[in-house]
């Protein structure tokens, strides 16, 4: 099987969970047989294909990123037109580059990730003729607390136009649905962990004995908007006025 597979970004450029996803992907189905060409802006960096069966292709120069971030003076960056420029551009470039390397050999399936490339994809799907996959690692419902009406369609494309729809869970799978997708076509996949690259890692006891003495929340991911780390802290405010012995943690860049 011979797969087109349109990300965004791919280590060592990564700035979210997108990236690995994308990696980890890859290299379960390229172990399989599968034959993958991982198609992405050009990032700058030096990308080299990490194993045997995929190839990376680098399409549309862009140094935005794909999440909501802020600039060190706190003012919003890397969003709104300036984003849906370079992904556009991304699109048109995806298209041209897919097309002109499937005349190569046939791909088999278009795999397209996320509102990023989905509309590339959803472009691609009548000019091979072959089936789209489109994995919702979010929606644009959950990632902000305005949802762009213009994001929204283009999702709305994407549920309607894909064969099948990956959710990485249920709540992913109900906003799938709320876009107006069927839900026959949805398969809830969640990501993995692999244990084996934390069994190294040594904690300090000492801190952990403290903590295991107390009430415990955790928030563990990037500090962006879509993660909600300032809900996090507005609830622990709450919690902390009546519980003073709770701990709030916060683990994560950003």
């Amino acid at each position: 099987m011979r797969v087109a597979m349109l990300g965004w970004e791919f280590p060592p450029f990564t700035s979210g969970g997108l990236g690995v996803h994308c990696f980890e992907l890859t290299r379960a189905l390229c172990r399989m047989g599968v034959e993958i060409d991982f198609f992405m802006p050009i990032s700058g960096k030096d990308i080299t294909p990490p194993f045997p069966g995929i190839r990376i292709i680098e399409v549309a120069k862009t140094s935005l990123r794909p999440y909501l971030s802020f600039s060190k003076s706190g003012q919003k960056a890397d969003y709104g037109m300036n984003l849906i420029k370079a992904v556009n551009e991304y699109w048109d470039r995806c298209f041209d580059s897919v097309a002109l390397h499937s005349q190569e050999k046939r791909y088999d399936i278009i795999h397209a990730h996320d509102w990023l490339t989905s509309t590339a994809g959803v472009r691609l799907k009548p000019r091979l003729g072959i089936p789209l996959v489109q994995t919702f690692h979010s929606t644009e419902f959950d990632r902000t607390s305005w949802p762009w009406d213009y994001i929204l369609d283009i999702e709305r494309s994407a549920a309607a136009n894909a064969n099948l729809i990956i959710a990485v869970s249920n709540r992913t799978r109900q906003q799938v649905v709320r876009l107006g997708a069927e839900e026959g076509k949805i398969r809830v996949i969640y990501n993995g962990v692999d244990r084996g690259r934390f069994a190294s890692m040594k904690s300090d006891a000492r801190s952990l004995s403290e903590l295991t003495k107390k009430k415990i929340v955790l928030f563990l991911g990037r500090l962006t908007e879509l993660k909600g780390p300032v809900q996090f802290l507005h609830a622990a405010k709450r919690v902390i006025e009546k519980n003073p012995d709770a701990v709030f943690v916060v683990a994560g860049k950003g």
